[in-house]
């Protein structure tokens, strides 16, 4: 007797399986029966109508313990699985079990062929089957073994692509800590510069400060001298521009605080400076003092140059 389709399955599956010239079941991923190729009447009885159950419990009962466990080993490992020769009590033939995958887009199919064995010594497994009660805990265990190898599986998946989106974190915490690395070495750099600016401005503040102090200390002096002189006194820079001049001065040549820094040569009253440019001119060349007496309105004063 030849089987045909008894539940839906693809064009592509039935095809592949029918490529291998072999009579077998095929199964799906709770050991459902879904095509039988060629005639598998030796070694099955399916009862008329829709099939609902294991396709194990279709079996010869010398066929079903091995063939359970065949299933289970072939789902396991993902491979191919053979059985030893079983020989058909009522049948002259020893037939042999073979299991093995069928992947089909995202759902794993297992094909049960029969390979009839004529030249094995077989050995005839007595067709007294289990209590219903084992049969019934046999195939719980069964489907609880399928059901864990599949949330197994999904927990594997799951694994994998936490660890790809971890790897994938690693590998954009590595690059960042080398951009931070990077910064930190540029920081340092800069950070080395502007300590030896640092020291460099450093230096130079105390230089400054060091001039500082001199020119305090000079002006200090200028001022004592300024204060304590009992004469007329003006100091001019090279440019003859007035810089000091003391009290006394103020009468005898008629400054005032708004002419420092003025020239020695702007016209003014009552005394002349024109004649004193000459006279300062002639004593930084000659590096020689000069004294002459002046008369004011009010007093004769002497005035003199010296470099």
């Amino acid at each position: 007797m030849s089987w045909t389709q008894i539940t839906g399955s693809s064009c592509a599956t039935k095809a592949l399986a029918r490529s291998s010239g072999q009579t077998l079941l095929i199964l799906d991923d709770d050991h459902s029966l879904i095509e039988v190729i060629g005639d598998v009447s030796p070694y099955c009885r399916v009862p008329e109508g829709r099939a609902t159950s294991a396709a194990d419990s279709y079996l010869r009962p010398e066929l079903q313990e091995e063939a359970r466990a065949l299933l289970l080993l072939a789902r396991a490992s993902g491979g191919r699985e053979i059985s030893r020769a079983i020989h058909l009590g009522d049948r002259d033939l020893a037939v042999r079990l073979e299991a093995r995958t069928l992947p089909l887009a995202s759902r794993q199919l297992i094909v049960l062929a029969f390979l009839p064995d004529p030249d094995a010594t077989a050995e005839e497994i007595p067709a007294i089957g289990p209590s219903e009660v084992f049969n019934r805990e046999i195939l719980r265990l069964e489907r609880a073994l399928l059901a864990s190898q599949d949330d197994l599986r999904s927990s594997v998946a799951e694994l994998q692509a936490a660890n790809e989106e971890l790897e994938a974190s690693s590998e954009e915490l590595q690059a960042a800590s080398e951009e931070l690395q990077a910064t930190n070495e540029e920081l340092q750099a800069s950070n080395e510069e502007l300590q030896a600016t640092n020291d460099e401005l450093g230096a130079v503040n105390r230089e400054q400060q060091t001039r500082s102090d001199a020119l305090q200390e000079l002006n200090t002096d200028l001022d004592n001298i300024q204060t304590s002189f009992t004469q007329g006194m003006v100091i001019v820079d090279r440019d003859l521009r007035i810089t000091r001049f003391s009290s006394l001065a103020v009468r005898v040549f008629a400054l005032i605080p708004d002419d420092i820094g003025t020239l020695l040569s702007r016209p003014f009253t009552p005394s002349p400076r024109a004649s004193l440019v000459e006279r300062w001119r002639s004593v930084t060349m000659t590096c020689r003092s000069s004294c002459r007496s002046c008369r004011t309105r009010s007093r004769t004063a002497a005035d003199g140059v010296r470099s």
